[in-house]
């Protein structure tokens, strides 16, 4: 036996879903740019704590750039990851690392609890 059958609420689940994915979606950009901005402080922080400013220019260089649930952060300046890994004259001053592993952990505490 064959036959068409309808379940009465589907549609209306259906709504349901589209509404919590748009809501889960603004709660997850939220998160993101709460991180990226908290990553770009600890990166200029930890800059300045290690003593890394002379001008200002390597700490002013650092960005951040948010999209539809991307962002990115960067320095435009040269040498920034001779002070990041260090030379074999200067041994390494770590402040990106440090500042995307724990602001990463933070990200995905923060999505999971969505």
């Amino acid at each position: 036996m064959t036959g068409d059958f309808e379940i009465d609420g589907m549609s209306a689940l259906f709504v349901a879903l589209d509404n919590y994915t748009g809501e889960l979606e603004a709660a997850a950009q939220t998160v993101l740019e709460e991180t990226i901005i908290n990553t770009d402080a600890d990166i200029k922080q930890s800059i300045t704590d290690q003593g890394m400013v002379d001008t200002g220019r390597y700490r002013s260089s650092w960005k951040f750039t948010i999209g539809n649930l991307e962002a990115t952060e960067s320095s435009n300046v040269e040498y920034g990851p001779f002070l990041e890994l260090g030379t074999s004259k200067m041994k390494a001053r770590p402040h990106v690392f440090p500042a995307f592993e724990k602001n990463s952990a933070r990200f995905i505490a923060a999505l999971k609890a969505l």
